[in-house]
């Protein structure tokens, strides 16, 4: 209930897809995440995903990150 901040409800019916399974649970929590940060993803705009592809390629300083997007 806590990882996927729901009901109990909720959980029992992931509980039964998954059979309790450890891994189970794992992978369906992979897929949860997948899903939900794709839809994030979709919903930004093209600054926005640059601004973030900037930020992700491992450049600390905000300069570097500031010539990347021309800023």
């Amino acid at each position: 209930m806590k990882v996927f901040d729901t009901d109990i409800e909720f959980a029992r019916k992931l509980a039964r897809i998954t059979k309790g399974y450890a891994f189970a649970f794992q992978a369906l929590g992979l897929l949860y995440y997948d899903f939900v940060y794709r839809k994030i993803w979709q919903g930004l705009s093209e600054q926005d995903r640059k601004v973030i592809l900037a930020i992700s390629d491992l450049k600390t300083k905000v300069t570097y990150i500031c010539q990347d997007l021309q800023k």
